[in-house]
């Protein structure tokens, strides 16, 4: 038995001709014998909930000596070949691209092109250096053995090429009610009646392995969990499956500051009302019975999508729901968000863990199954950043004190006319390098904008501080580094002789001489109820660190016999996102 992969599998014209330079070099390309094969079964085992590096599932694969046919159902990490196949012995994998309009009458026609990696090959040889989900993979092992990948699951278009073969596997509902067959997995109008028929009789070109050889199925076959198979199409087109979601590859991925998303869920149209399960889960299972536990889901919620807006209550995707699609409509769009307030605040207390670059990491699956056997699983993901960066905003002044003789309440209750002062805030991280100056108000501030498509910087001064103000932090009240809670404080001197002391005028000989005036400022963080807006809009409480809220105080002493007292609330949003650092849950 040579390492020559075969041309034709006794006469099921299978269009997958390997390349002739790697026939063995003990046995002649003429000699080409019929290899084994095996049908492979894959079962994903759950990794954790709480993910530092992405990875929210596991699959293990039974490997038997000799050729192996298996279907990926996520990408590996890492997704090196050699990573990936380091614990076994293996001799090659292989992978095969179908070409487009390869006709199979056409024998001068390339139906596509073999992706291989051969250990006895030299490395500049070997052209398949990474691994695939949603990809099939031909392995040849030189003896049986257990193969655990870890990774993510992945949402992938399939490009179905036509009149060659298509190495195909399908992710399966096993609980549903309904099994998945082909005729039901392709039953979506972008791949209805697309299945290639041989002539007389006429029966679809899809061939499973069975006891080592090839052998056709129908249409009403079920499509097993974990199976692999050959299909052939008599045109080309691009699906992903009867439940295709609109996402990237990547899945649901809120990042840093997306407060809300929506998915958009397509299924074939019915004469009949039809319903998806959908819920969120901490990492992705497929087989045998589920093992994941733990993992923070509180913080991914969705509303119903056939009810307003003013409505729809917003509910845990924890706890699973149905989607109604009613009859005659083909998609269905689902609105979800991310509750960065809830988890900022398990990140201060420290019952959230994670290890990655600029924050907290949250990973999880949205699993959307329908009775007639389909799955997709959807990988999601969340970032709560530190505070670290720039801040700009502005303080409401609301309250001001007053002399006894002229009003007889306190301070809390002496009210005045708003007055807005603007803030720039700088909080660069301590543990850096360029945090050794120290929290500070700015006077002013630029950043690139845009205007009628031009870029261009944008300068904003705030005109109450001539200068920047160093804060230091209470000591009883330190800054969480996520902003739940802390006091900064700080000083202007503006001393007698300053230019800018108001006592001062160059054209009054009265005015020659001022007095020192002394502005104590105090940032008391404290976080804040959402405005009525933010609720009815849905984006309560998915701020989180992107949003600075507090009571600001300042005593200015000098401009009369007693201190002035003058306090309000700030809200600042955030300019620029922290420098790299690492924060380690417990």
């Amino acid at each position: 038995m040579g390492n020559q992969l075969p041309k034709s599998f006794q006469g099921t014209r299978l269009r997958i001709d390997p390349p002739t330079s790697l026939a063995s070099a003990t046995e002649p390309a003429r000699n080409r014998s019929r290899l084994p094969w095996a049908v492979i079964f894959l079962v994903f085992c759950a990794v954790r909930g709480v993910s530092a590096a992405g990875e929210l599932a596991s699959e293990t694969i039974q490997l038997s000596a000799g050729w192996n046919m298996v279907w990926l159902n996520l990408d590996p990490e890492p997704n090196e070949t050699v990573a990936v196949l380091q614990g076994v012995d293996f001799q090659s994998i292989w992978t095969f691209q179908p070409s487009s309009d390869a006709f199979a009458s056409d024998a001068s026609a390339a139906p596509g092109r073999w992706f291989r990696f051969d250990k006895d090959l030299p490395a500049p040889v070997n052209n398949l250096r990474f691994l695939q989900g949603q990809r099939g993979y031909l392995i040849q092992m030189n003896s049986s053995a257990r193969l655990t990948l870890s990774g993510r699951p992945v949402l992938r278009t399939r490009e179905f090429k036509s009149h060659v073969s298509n190495l195909f596997g399908a992710l399966t509902n096993p609980l549903a009610f309904q099994r998945l067959t082909f005729e039901r997995f392709f039953s979506h109008p972008k791949a209805q009646g697309k299945i290639q028929l041989s002539a007389a009789p006429a029966t679809p070109e899809i061939f499973a392995l069975v006891n080592d050889v090839f052998v056709r199925r129908a249409v009403t076959d079920e499509i097993a969990e974990h199976g692999a198979y050959w299909v052939n199409m008599s045109q080309a087109f691009v699906y992903r499956g009867p439940i295709d979601v609109a996402s990237d590859r990547e899945g649901l991925n809120f990042g840093r500051s997306a407060p809300t998303r929506t998915i958009t869920v397509e299924v074939p149209v019915s004469a009949q009302e039809e319903f998806l399960a959908i819920r969120a889960i901490p990492c992705a299972q497929i087989g045998g019975i589920p093992t994941c536990t733990g993992g923070d889901l509180s913080w991914l919620q969705f509303r119903d999508p056939t009810l307003p807006p003013s409505k729809a209550s917003w509910s845990p995707l924890a706890f699973g729901a149905f989607l109604a699609i009613p009859p005659g409509t083909s998609s269905v769009s689902l609105e979800i968000r991310a509750q960065r307030d809830a988890l900022a605040t398990a990140a201060a207390t420290g019952t959230v863990a994670g290890e990655v670059v600029g924050g907290v990491s949250l990973d999880a699956v949205i699993e959307i199954s329908s009775d007639n056997g389909s799955r997709v699983l959807i990988p999601t993901g969340v970032e709560v950043q530190p505070i670290f960066g720039q801040w700009i905003g502005r303080a409401t002044l609301t309250k001001v004190s007053t002399h006894p003789a002229l009003q007889d309440l306190p301070l809390e209750q002496a009210s005045a006319v708003p007055l807005g002062v603007t803030l720039i805030l700088d909080l660069p991280d301590p543990a850096l390098p360029a945090g050794a100056t120290g929290f500070r108000l700015l006077d002013s501030v630029e950043f690139p904008s845009h205007r009628d498509g031009e870029s261009f910087m944008r300068r904003v001064h705030a005109v109450l501080f001539d200068r920047p103000v160093v804060l230091t932090e209470d000591s009883g009240a330190p800054l969480d580094p996520f902003g739940t809670s802390g006091t900064l404080t700080g000083v202007i001197l503006t001393s007698a002789e300053d230019p800018l002391n108001p006592y001062r005028h160059r054209y009054n000989p009265e005015h020659r001489v001022g007095y020192d005036i002394t502005r104590s400022i105090t940032l008391q963080i404290q976080p804040q109820g959402d405005s009525v807006i933010d609720e009815l809009s849905g984006l309560d409480g998915t701020f989180g660190p992107n949003k600075l809220t507090g009571v600001y105080t300042e005593i200015i002493t000098g401009v009369s016999r007693d201190p002035i007292t003058v306090t309000g609330s700030f809200r600042l949003q955030r300019l620029t996102q922290p420098a790299t650092v690492s924060i380690q849950g417990p």
